[in-house]
């Protein structure tokens, strides 16, 4: 079965890219050609014979005035973009880039949350949180956001000092825990990023860099809203590296002491190394969530003696594949039992996508602008490709051949897949 689902995604990917780029991006199709989905599309092409269910598209995205080349200037720091948000190709709303508007560009800071286009922005003096283009609130101190998620109607956010240790718990920008000396785990740009919800109360994990023996020891802490407990094991790490809950259980990946080339897993009170074969050190390593209590290890390697820098991807098994770094960016996501993996060629502009151990290359010049152009729902994968030649337009691509083009001139930052509850409550 898995085999089948990786030959129907290539196929399907490679056909309806080429199908679109013969199409010159042509726009002004149907409700349904622009980002909703219905089940009176012809379905012949998806996976599986099941009814493709209806979805809403919300993407977030920049735009620029018609004719203007933002390949040279993604940040709109010469001529104002706006940052807009649709929903099935719809615009919801948009607001202009700019210091004065507190809106910024940049991907990690703007992400779509329930429909809501929640963006932050650190003036000076004082941190900026905005929903779809408004202020909700503002606080003092310059912090970038490694969590943010809306609980009973407020919002909770999870900074970091942009200038070095501090970090802070907020709830409508209101502190709720801090630690002066605090360093966050998490993922800018993204939600909940390093939040999540345990028995009702708000909770993360954080570090504190630790001098001595050794000197990338960390002492990590569990926080639930206001009280922070500290969490001892009896392995010691040189270095942790991530850490996060999975299926309600506390995951731990980092370094053993002493090691640099073997990577280590710690859930369930028991640690596991697996050695790194050809691998003389261990730069990085984040955990990505698969859903149902799993999860994969993406990092990234390197061979000292060569200088040759890998990215891997593991299973808590300790089952490792290798992918080439050199001028490449590496993204992976998971779930439902697929893995995929997107690389962006950063010479060429080429992305290649890996399904479940197969690769294609996506036809056309293309950039990877944020990892938030893919989405994973259930046995669909939609990618945001942002074209690389002057003149194109984005738009998206899925994996059972649907393809969703876009009329404006800019480039896509999320993809953010929802089902149409009331479509499918029916």
């Amino acid at each position: 079965m898995k085999r089948l689902f990786c030959i129907c995604l290539l196929s399907l990917f490679i056909c309806a890219a080429c199908d679109f780029l013969k199409e010159n991006h042509l726009t002004g199709e149907s409700r349904a050609g622009t980002g909703r989905v219905t089940n009176d599309q012809d379905t012949s092409s998806v996976i599986s014979r099941r009814p493709v269910p209806d979805t809403i598209i919300y993407i977030s995205a920049i735009r620029f005035p018609e004719g203007y080349d933002w390949q040279i200037d993604t940040l709109a720091s010469s001529v104002p973009g706006e940052l807009v948000l649709l929903r099935d190709g719809e615009e919801v709303c948009s607001c202009t880039v700019g210091y004065d508007t507190r809106v910024s560009a940049d991907p990690d800071m703007h992400r779509i949350i329930g429909g809501r286009l929640f963006s932050d922005f650190s003036s000076d003096s004082e941190t900026f949180i905005l929903c779809d283009g408004h202020e909700s609130f503002r606080y003092p101190g310059r912090e970038a956001i490694y969590g943010i998620l809306v609980k009973d109607g407020a919002v909770w956010t999870l900074g970091q000092n942009r200038s070095g240790r501090g970090i802070s718990l907020r709830r409508n920008g209101n502190e709720v825990f801090s630690d002066a000396d605090g360093l966050a785990f998490g993922r800018l740009g993204e939600s909940p990023g390093g939040l999540f919800v345990n028995k009702g109360k708000v909770c993360f994990y954080y570090y504190r860099q630790e001098s001595g023996a050794v000197a990338d020891n960390r002492r990590c802490f569990l926080v639930e809203e206001k009280l922070a407990t500290e969490i001892v094991i009896q392995q010691r790490f040189s270095t942790i590296m991530d850490i996060c809950s999975i299926g309600g259980e506390m995951v731990m990946v980092g370094l053993p002491e002493g090691h640099t080339g073997v990577l280590s897993i710690y859930e369930g009170g028991r640690l596991s190394s697996f050695p790194m074969s050809g691998y003389d050190r261990i730069g990085s390593c984040r955990i990505v969530p698969s859903g149902k209590g799993e999860y994969l290890l993406h990092g990234r390697c390197v061979q000292i003696s060569n200088g040759v820098l890998n990215d891997f991807v593991c299973d808590r098994t300790g089952r490792f594949d290798y992918y080439t770094s050199t001028n490449s960016q590496i993204d992976v996501y998971a779930g439902g039992g697929h893995r995929i993996i997107i690389r962006g060629l950063k010479a060429y502009n080429w992305i290649l996508i890996i399904l479940d151990g197969a690769s294609q290359q996506i036809p056309g010049k293309y950039r990877m602008i944020s990892r938030r152009c893919g989405y994973l729902l259930s046995d669909e994968f939609f990618l945001g490709l942002n074209p690389a030649e002057t003149g194109s337009q984005p738009y998206i691509l899925t994996s059972v051949g649907r393809k969703f083009p876009f009329s404006f001139n800019g480039f896509i930052t999320e993809v953010n897949i929802v089902l149409d509850e009331k479509t499918n409550n029916d």
